[in-house]
């Protein structure tokens, strides 16, 4: 359950785990596992950067960003 539902705030419910401890862990084991975990979030999760850089058009004399596609 703590997998799925931990929480820090809510003391009723599991504690949350971090999974980053979990994949430091992993990298010992087998090195590599830390870097190819990190190269695999940034396209199941992708920054800030990344999203407004494709998603988005610029209109740096309005000041404005619009977002979708066109």
């Amino acid at each position: 359950m703590r997998m799925f539902g931990g929480s820090k705030k809510w003391p009723e419910t599991p504690t949350a785990i971090n999974v980053l401890t979990y994949v430091k862990r992993m990298d010992k084991k087998l090195p590599g596992f830390e870097a190819a975990y990190n190269s695999l979030s940034e396209y199941a999760h992708p920054n800030w950067l990344g999203v407004s850089g494709l998603y988005s058009k610029i209109d740096r004399a309005n000041f404005n960003r619009a977002f979708g596609f066109k």
